[in-house]
């Protein structure tokens, strides 16, 4: 028998060490990226086996860093260079023109409020910080689960993410709560946009039986190394497929939600047992599957709805958040006004020599004309007022907080020294509306065919698919109407109060398919309010509301004793026509990867039917 030999790199556990130099570096300076390619197994251990803490630092300065690098940043500014000339002058007797306090206490004044302001800024990010990092998470493991804060996240943990959280590290998205295995995330803070994003998990993780068999999965994550880009992403699972009895099947995409998987354990002593039962001379080939975009999710994303159980790939500054907003690559921020200042100190200065050299030449050139010339400067020097510079940092400090304490802006200072930018703005530019709009939308107008629909009569719709032509649809409790296929749905000829548009079935044709249109082609998934917790109350509002403000009328309004249904896309479109349908009667009420339940009810409920029918729900089944 040939003997199994594992192909694959073998995987170490994370170790942690300690040592005086790296204490003092981690003072020093930030940690480095590795740029890694990394395999993690889902029990925790990775190759290699160190990486990045998972700590937020967005300050600029460190306790050892903060005074050489504010001192640095303020004397490469002309303007504070040349008085810290000046002062140094002073200090030598045969060029004292005055006390030397008179030149030595301005600057430390201009100083003293630029390091006040940039120690307050950077303590104020040094709590953000920490309250990022100290955010307690549950880690699970074979053991049980445990509490553990952000900063303690590693690659390789295995954590459980739940409604309105940020998620703290990069992961790679196993499992959920969701049967559909599917969920929407905020991207705002990472990418600037508000359309949700629709995420899906693993399907081999998604649908096993328990969450404890995650740990009996002999599955390996070969990431790439860690990278900007947030559109891309590249790397595989690898997993030994005798060793997983299901009716999962990968390339079978219309039975992928509804499978249940048992595990094995694929141990050194059911290698030989695979191996036999295979065959003599057999190796296990592992079976090697991509991955998606879709199966991650970035840190600082918002899960807005749901529970989920996340792989940590990236962490701390190698996450793709932080890779695109570390402050360590960036400059220091200079607003416009203190960029003319500079300039205008300049030309300040080139006219103060020349005034020095005419007074010099007017003296005449002695054996020390160069003292005399120095001498000028120096008495000349507050042609360049010091005193425009104390302004400026204290006008910057009341602007700061005026904008902080302000509680109709509730607007926060991320950065005191550039707030006059603001009085400067004249356009402001925007790609699409949402940017600078709530992006809410509704259905005002319809025109189908012929005929064109307002809000104000909206209700006319109604009153077209409640009455029947010929006959009345009968329809027993919870009965069901199945839909396989656009081409079987039924026909109801029907008329209105309103004959010049109705009386034609073509029209009433037109209607039908265009309201189960509206109600059935759409990628929205309908969530219980208890779930979703009502994560982006203004985008995602219900049917109700929508239908008091259309139809102004009770006749079609939804049951407010059924379960509130709260509706969660990545197109705000989508959810101003589906709670437009269900405004009119075709409510969605559940949806899988296979169906999609509309509640039918209001729509066969008016005043003349409300004693003779209870129920109706159209079922739609993919084939």
């Amino acid at each position: 028998m040939q003997k199994y030999e594992e192909k694959s790199p073998l995987i170490r556990t994370n170790k942690s060490s300690f040592s005086i130099f790296s204490f003092f570096n981690s003072l020093l300076f930030k940690p480095s990226l590795s740029y890694s390619e990394r395999s993690i197994h889902l029990s925790g251990r990775t190759l290699p086996s160190k990486f990045v803490p998972n700590v937020v630092c967005n300050q600029k300065y460190s306790l050892i860093t903060f005074i050489p690098k504010v001192l640095f940043d303020q004397f490469s500014n002309f303007f504070n260079f040349f008085y810290l000339i000046v002062a140094l002058f002073q200090l030598i007797p045969e060029l004292r023109t005055g006390p030397l306090f008179t030149y030595i206490a301005p600057l430390l004044l201009v100083l003293s409020i630029t390091i006040g302001k940039e120690a307050i800024d950077d303590f104020k990010r040094y709590k953000r910080d920490k309250e990022f990092n100290n955010k307690k998470y549950r880690k699970i493991t074979r053991n049980g689960i445990q509490e553990i804060r952000s900063s303690d996240i590693k690659v390789g943990d295995l954590i459980e993410i739940n409604t309105n959280d940020r998620i703290p590290a990069d992961i790679l998205f196993l499992r959920t709560n969701d049967p559909t295995g599917t969920v929407f995330v905020r991207t705002d803070q990472l990418d600037g946009e508000t359309d949700w994003k629709v995420k899906r998990a693993l399907g081999i993780t998604q649908h096993l039986e328990t969450l404890d068999d995650i740990f009996s999965l002999e599955i390996i994550a070969n990431i790439e190394g860690p990278k900007k880009d947030i559109y891309v992403f590249n790397g595989t699972i690898q997993y030994y497929e005798q060793n997983i009895t299901s009716s999962f099947n990968p390339d079978d995409s219309g039975s992928f939600f509804n499978s249940q998987i048992s595990v094995g354990n694929l141990s050194a002593a059911n290698l030989e047992k695979n191996i036999s039962e295979y065959g003599a001379g057999t190796a296990i080939q592992p079976v090697v599957e991509p991955l998606m975009l879709d199966n991650t999710i970035w840190a600082n994303s918002v899960l807005t709805c749901g529970k989920i159980y996340g792989l940590v790939i990236y962490t701390g500054i190698e996450s793709r958040s932080l890779m695109n907003t570390c402050t360590k690559s960036l400059r220091t921020k200079v607003g416009l006004l203190d960029n003319q200042v500079n300039t205008l100190s300049k030309i300040l200065f080139l006219l103060l020599i020349i005034t020095s050299f005419v007074l010099v030449f007017c003296k005449g050139f002695d054996t020390l004309w160069y003292v005399s010339f120095a001498r000028f400067m120096l008495l000349l020097s507050s042609i360049i007022p010091i005193s425009l510079r104390v302004n400026l940092e204290m006008a910057k400090i009341v602007f700061s907080s005026q904008i902080n304490n302000d509680k109709n802006m509730k607007s926060v200072t991320v950065r005191s020294s550039i707030p006059e930018e603001l009085g400067r703005i004249d356009y402001l530019l925007t790609d699409k509306t949402g940017t600078l709009t709530q992006n809410y939308m509704i259905v005002q107008t319809l025109h189908i065919g012929h005929a064109i629909f307002h809000q104000e009569n909206f209700s006319e719709i109604v009153d077209a698919l409640q009455y029947v032509q010929k006959g009345r649809v009968n329809i027993e409790k919870e009965e069901r109407i199945i839909i396989d296929t656009m081409d079987n749905i039924p026909t109801f000829p029907i008329i209105s109060s309103n004959p010049t548009i109705w009386n034609n079935s073509n029209n009433t044709l037109h209607l039908q398919n265009f309201m189960l249109g509206i109600a059935l082609c759409h990628n929205i998934f309908p969530r219980s309010s208890i779930d979703a917790n009502l994560s982006n109350e203004n985008r995602n509002n219900s049917a109700e509301d929508i239908l008091d403000n259309n139809l102004g009328s009770d006749e079609c309004m939804v049951d407010l004793n059924q379960k509130h249904i709260v509706y969660q896309s990545s197109s705000p479109d989508e959810i101003a026509l589906i709670n437009f349908a269900a405004s009119l009667g075709l409510r969605l009420v559940s949806r899988s990867n296979e169906n999609m339940d509309l509640d039918l009810e209001k729509l066969y409920l008016g005043d003349h039917l409300r004693n003779s029918m209870e129920s109706g729900l159209y079922k739609n089944e993919k084939n």
